[in-house]
Parts: structure tokens; C-alpha cells; sequence
């Protein structure tokens, strides 16, 4: 039943009906499949992660990672890449470069490249998280071209945006406005609203270091009202890290007036979106 529910994307269903499943195993007297367990809590994390409940969702995975070890599954390195993932977006960024690295050097010959692709990208993005910038701009153009010739659009994607950010932060800023182009056009026909939003603001912020301020502001007040319009539900730190830059630029030439209406505006979105 959590499998049917998981497959609805009913996340609350699965999470209730692998909870009632654990608590199925935990009373049994007899020998059960550790194997079976394992899976049960992994499913359990991963619909933790849907709902946001990523710290949740760690311990989850880190339950089905011991029993997987236990018996030296073959699942284990699966188990390990999620937590990996969960670890990372639960903002344990020190954990999930670890767990990442451990995963790449001991990662079977046999593994799939587009796995290594995978896990290249996790780690880059961790230590771009950490400020680690030039480490992370080197495993991400290593991640790139393998995501590149397996057709794997968003893990492109994914490389694009986070390498865009790393050469905005070690003061690259060509290559990072030429990144985050690369980025909008990928993010634009794959029709991810938050990730068109989130590379035109990088490009901003770049052009915003030429001093370049009209496109910046084009950049940013299109993007913004693109994503406003076309998301259902939008992300609304990334309207205000969008509202933020526009704030600075007019403080930058000397436009108190329309940088106060974009203060007074962030925290009026802040206020409603909590």
C-alpha cells in the first residue's frame, strides 16, 4: 500500500502506511527479511524528504543503511547515495561532502557512470554550499560532460547553475554570466520555472559586478514576474533573494526611494510566506 500511495505522489499516505508496516515488523517474533525492513524505512525517508522533513528523513536512512550493512546487501550503496541527498538538503553540508566522497572512492568498477556523474555533482554541490568554490567548480566540470553524454538534462542542469555560482563567488564573472545563460536556456526548455528564476538572478548578480545595471534589473524584474506568473506554488526565498539584488542596485545609484519600496515589499512577502 505505501508503494501505491508513493506512486500517487501521496506522500502522507506512504509515510502512515510504511510506519504501520515498521511497526508490522518490529511486533513479529519469527525472523524477518532484514532486506524487507531495510527498504520499508528507506521508502520512509524518501517520502520524509517529499514533505520537507529532511532531518527526519536522515535518521530514516541511516536506519535502512545499518541494516543493509548488516548483511552486506547490494542495496547499501543506493542507501548510501540517498542519505547523501537527504543529508545535503537538511543543510548538513559537512556530512553529505563526506558521505559523498566515501561514496567516490569506493564505488564498485562495475557501477554505472552516470551514478559517478551523479554523485561528482552531490559533492560539488555540498562544498559549493560550504564556500569550498574552486574544489567544487572542479568536480562539477567533471560532472557535467558525463551528465552531458547520457542525455541527463537536469543533472546538466543541476551542474550548470551550481558551477554558475561558484565562478560568481571566486570573482569568474564571465564565465559565470555565460554559465547562468547556458542555465536559463536549459532551465527555459525544460520548463523549470524556480531554476530559470534562480539562474537569471546568478546572471544578475554578475552583470551587477560589471556594473552592467540595466540588464541586470531586466533580468531580475522578468525573471521575477515570469515565476510569479507560471508557478503555482513558488518558492519565495527565490523572489526575495531576486527582490534582495534589485534593492542593492538602486541603493547603488543613489535611489532611496525605490530601494525602501523594495525593502518594504521583501518583508511583506517574508511575513506572508512564513
Amino acid at each position: 500500500m505505501a508503494h501505491s500511495a508513493m506512486h500517487r505522489q501521496d506522500w502522507k499516505e506512504a509515510l502512515a502506511f510504511s510506519e504501520t508496516s515498521i511497526d508490522v515488523f518490529l511486533s513479529l517474533t519469527e525472523i524477518y527479511d532484514q532486506n524487507d525492513l531495510a527498504q520499508v524505512y528507506l521508502g520512509m525517508a524518501f517520502a520524509l524528504h517529499k514533505l520537507d522533513r529532511n532531518l527526519e528523513a536522515v535518521v530514516k536512512a541511516q536506519e535502512a543503511c545499518a541494516l543493509y550493512a548488516e548483511i552486506d546487501s547490494s542495496r547499501l550503496l543506493m542507501a548510501k547515495r540517498n542519505l547523501g541527498v537527504f543529508l545535503k538538503e537538511a543543510g548538513q553540508f559537512e556530512e553529505a561532502a563526506q558521505s559523498f566522497r566515501e561514496i567516490i572512492a569506493t564505488r564498485p568498477i562495475d557501477d554505472e557512470e552516470i551514478f559517478l556523474g551523479k554523485d561528482l555533482y552531490n559533492l560539488g554541490n555540498a562544498l559549493e554550499e560550504l564556500g569550498q568554490y574552486q574544489e567544487a567548480i572542479e568536480l562539477l566540470t567533471q560532472a557535467r560532460p558525463i551528465a552531458k553524454s547520457h542525455s541527463a538534462v537536469g543533472l546538466t542542469l543541476l551542474c550548470d547553475v551550481s558551477l554558475a555560482k561558484s565562478y560568481l563567488k571566486t570573482e569568474q564573472i564571465d564565465q559565470a554570466i555565460s554559465t547562468a545563460t547556458l542555465a536559463v536556456e536549459e532551465a527555459t526548455l525544460a520548463q523549470n520555472h524556480g531554476l530559470v528564476m534562480e539562474s537569471l538572478t546568478v546572471r544578475a548578480r554578475g552583470y551587477l559586478a560589471q556594473r552592467n545595471f540595466d540588464h541586470a534589473l531586466f533580468d531580475l524584474k522578468g525573471g521575477k514576474d515570469l515565476y510569479i506568473k507560471n508557478e503555482s506554488d513558488p518558492r519565495w526565498a527565490l523572489v526575495i533573494d531576486a527582490e534582495s539584488v534589485i534593492a542593492e542596485i538602486f541603493e547603488i545609484q543613489g535611489d532611496e526611494e525605490r530601494a525602501k519600496e523594495t525593502r518594504s515589499r521583501i518583508a511583506l512577502i517574508t511575513e506572508n510566506s512564513m
